[in-house]
């Protein structure tokens, strides 16, 4: 009779060798290493084999073998006995069979079990603290992995915001030549020169406002921002707003409808933020507008905050593009070719300053039919 063991899970024997029991398909190489603690429960509740630390560990036969104690002869004979007790619906651990056969005394027994206990809660020891120093290298090695993306983030942050600070130097010599031209003070102009300066005039906007936002974006990024928050009258944050797109709308000829919010409404935040907040979301809507489309911008009040809202008759968003427009860089057209400009923080730099106002930028879309942008702020009425 070939060496077999018996499955921990159903107690039918097979080979030595087999990987899974042929009766239950339970992993036997598993079984063989960690007893079952649903088997052992089981064991002792149902007392199907008598109470004995055996149970406790795998292949007794085989660490009898191996120590000397027991023959293989001996092993097949008190496997081929247990098989029989099995059989008779009377069964029997290894250890005990190998004691009613007195192949080895109750003591040899259980001195081989102590020691292989003894070795499994050594080894069980050895893996906790091989398992626990591998733990602390990777954390280790985590730690050092964020501090270097901390740096290099650092890193970006000072680099944009120096760069940024250097491009403006020049842009201000350029905006007073061309106010000076503008107003022919340097001498007058024909209207082909007059309609190049406009030209080169918006190209300055345009720099000026993305070179701005990279600077705000570069404090904020390294944690920056402050507010000076106070009691500001609403429709001037608004009419600033608006009057800081420079007639952008008329570009692609959008009607922009604001009916004027009460004089008497005041929110308490950072003017200068709150009016680019305004500017930011207004120009968000001309830009990704129709041609000759809508732009509605409205407050109302609600549970005790005042809710501005920028309507647009424009494009729209699906649902998975709305959860992205508020990362940093994020664009919608990423192509070489895109249709809209920007550098994609508006939006971004524009949730953030809310958020350090305790509010936020919330967004409803559909495609085709446009998007609306709602923030709110406490405010007080005189």
């Amino acid at each position: 009779m070939s060496e077999q063991k018996s499955c921990p899970n159903c107690n039918i024997y097979n080979s030595f060798q087999a990987k899974k029991c042929k009766n239950c398909g339970h992993d036997l190489g598993i079984g063989s290493i960690v007893p079952d603690e649903k088997l052992v429960e089981g064991l002792i509740k149902d007392h199907k084999y008598s109470v004995s630390p055996e149970i406790l560990v795998p292949k007794v036969g085989a660490y009898l073998v191996e120590k000397g104690d027991i023959t293989e002869g001996d092993l097949r004979e008190a496997l081929a006995f247990q098989k029989e007790k099995n059989s008779l619906n009377t069964p029997i651990l290894l250890g005990q069979a190998l004691v009613e056969l007195k192949i080895i005394d109750r003591e040899e027994l259980d001195l081989a079990v102590t020691e292989q206990i003894y070795d499994l809660q050594n080894a069980l020891k050895d893996s906790n603290l091989m398992l626990e120093q591998r733990v602390d290298d990777r954390t280790s090695e985590l730690r050092k992995a964020l501090e270097q993306l901390s740096e290099m983030n650092q890193l970006k942050s000072n680099f944009i915001s120096n760069i940024s600070h250097e491009f403006k130097t020049p842009l201000s010599h350029m905006i007073g030549y061309i106010e000076l031209l503008q107003g022919e003070v340097l001498g007058p102009l024909a209207g082909e020169q007059k309609r190049a300066l406009e030209v080169i005039n918006k190209s300055y906007d345009r720099l000026f406002s993305l070179i701005d936002n990279l600077i705000q974006f570069s404090l904020i990024s390294q944690k920056k921002i402050s507010l000076e928050k106070s009691e500001v009258q609403l429709s001037k944050l608004i009419k600033k707003g608006i009057a800081g797109l420079g007639k952008k709308e008329k570009r692609k000829n959008i009607q922009l409808n604001y009916k004027n919010c009460a004089d008497n409404i005041y929110v308490i935040a950072d003017q200068e933020k709150i009016t680019w907040v305004i500017g930011q979301i207004l120009e968000n809507a001309i830009k990704f507008n129709q041609e000759a489309g809508n732009v509605f911008l409205d407050t109302s009040i609600l549970d005790n905050k005042i809710s501005i809202s920028v309507q647009d008759t424009g494009v729209g968003l699906a649902e998975e593009e709305m959860k992205k427009i508020f990362e940093a860089f994020h664009q919608l057209d990423s192509s070489a070719t895109r249709e809209y400009d920007g550098t994609g923080i508006g939006l971004s730099l524009a949730r953030q300053i809310l958020v350090a106002h305790d509010s936020d930028i919330k967004v409803s879309s559909e495609v085709g039919k446009g998007s609306i942008f709602k923030f709110s702020l406490p405010y007080t009425i005189k």
